[in-house]
């Protein structure tokens, strides 16, 4: 409960299982850009396959047999979750530059987390809506949409191939305008 995690990944299974993790144990998440951003000695990175090995710091790889593709939990498995001691810890730590140009951090609590992806729940229909984001997985606007998404019992397709997209039947797509 006292570490921050640092998750190096696009894989969108790894970010999305840490982001999960985090929360269940009650760790601090803070998606990984530079070392010189992290500044709590406490502080473990963790990077997929599909990304460097980060030179500074305790970096841990995520093997690729970690992902839930390959190796099966058991259904009885007790993992003791111990989670989050009160809704205002700091949980996800976002990096901005905001109107300053200086780097900062803000702190966000599970509860502002949580609220923040309640306010996108209009967009999803519980088991009907199958979506897919535009956006990489380790940005905020990808991570509030599938915590929104996960906690509307919403699918989560990983893609951007619009002929896989409707195959799979997605019906909710989040991309900027630009996009």
């Amino acid at each position: 409960q006292e570490t921050t995690i640092a998750i190096h990944s696009r894989d969108m299974i790894a970010s999305v299982a840490v982001m999960i993790a985090t929360s269940l144990i009650g760790a601090r998440l803070v998606i990984y850009s530079r070392r010189d951003e992290l500044s709590d000695d406490d502080t473990i990175i963790l990077y997929s396959p599909d990304q460097a090995k980060p030179v500074d710091g305790r970096a841990t790889l995520i093997p690729a047999n970690w992902s839930p593709r390959y190796t099966k939990i058991p259904d009885d498995a007790d993992l003791g979750f111990l989670g989050y001691r009160d809704p205002e810890d700091t949980w996800w730590t976002i990096h901005t530059s905001g109107t300053t140009g200086r780097p900062k951090a803000l702190g966000l609590s599970h509860r502002v987390a949580y609220d923040r992806s309640i306010a996108v729940n209009g967009d999803f229909r519980g088991a009907d809506t199958r979506f897919c984001s535009m956006f990489p997985c380790n940005v905020r606007p990808f991570l509030v949409r599938a915590m929104a998404a996960l906690s509307n019992g919403s699918t989560i397709v990983d893609t951007m191939d619009p002929a896989f997209m409707d195959a799979e039947g997605v019906n909710l797509i989040s991309a900027s305008p630009r996009q």
